[in-house]
């Protein structure tokens, strides 16, 4: 225990410094738009084991514990401030070591429903922009398939091939589910260029003498085209019209 003096002065700062310099450490969270001090939990996963390790209002636990971490989530389940998760190995993780280990303290930020939405819009436009990337049609269809896993709840409304969230305008009636919404957006971009994928469709299957030229010229439209409508509609290869 620090010795306790009566006769000094500045017993009682020293003994706050002591307590900040040993272990188990405590991280606070400050929101980021008050600079107070927010009242977090966490939640926190030991290697090769099921123990979780938990604590309300803040984080606290002994420094050599955090090595045997393998994911810690920060704001578990709060309605108030977004969640944030750091998964052992990664450049967050080095992150929240350090400020484990010098500052004490984390940022967080407070949940906005217009904020998430604002966000989800930009999100989902800056996708559609590039639907011709076959890593993000990937992943939009991925989102439609989980999307429709659930009844939806939040509405998107659809209006003059735009997708808006919300109430944009009262003269907006036709409301969609977003898995819908999104399907619907990349369909209409086939649907534009359908002239062209018609030919290239034809060409891709039934022109055999066309297949191999046709598969090689990854960087014209028409291929990308071809590609996409078959990654979006999960149509086979040319490989199931040759004889066997």
């Amino acid at each position: 225990l620090f010795p306790s003096s009566s006769y000094i002065a500045g017993d009682n700062a020293l003994r706050h410094l002591y307590a900040l310099a040993t272990i188990p450490r405590r991280v606070c969270a400050v929101d980021i738009d008050t600079g107070q001090v927010a009242l977090s939990n966490f939640e926190a996963k030991l290697k090769e084991s099921n123990v979780i390790l938990s604590s309300n209002d803040t984080f606290v636990f002994p420094s050599d514990v955090l090595d045997n971490i393998s994911w810690l989530e920060i704001n578990h389940n709060s309605d108030k401030y977004w969640p944030t998760v750091f998964y052992h190995g990664t450049n967050n993780w080095d992150l929240f070591k350090k400020t484990f280990y010098e500052s004490g303290y984390i940022f967080v930020k407070q949940r906005d429903e217009g904020e998430e939405l604002k966000m989800l819009q930009t999100w989902l436009d800056e996708c559609l922009k590039q639907w011709l990337d076959f890593c993000v049609l990937k992943q939009l269809k991925l989102l439609v398939a989980f999307l429709k896993r659930f009844p939806s709840q939040d509405k998107l409304v659809l209006s003059n091939g735009d997708a808006y969230i919300g109430n944009k305008s009262s003269s907006m009636s036709s409301r969609f589910d977003l898995g819908r919404v999104i399907a619907a957006r990349v369909t209409q971009h086939f649907i534009k260029h359908k002239d062209e994928l018609s030919v290239g469709l034809k060409n891709y299957y039934f022109d055999l003498s066309k297949v191999t030229s046709a598969v090689n010229q990854y960087d014209t439209f028409q291929s990308k085209l071809v590609k996409a409508f078959r990654l979006w509609f999960s149509l086979p290869d040319y490989t199931v019209l040759l004889p066997h």
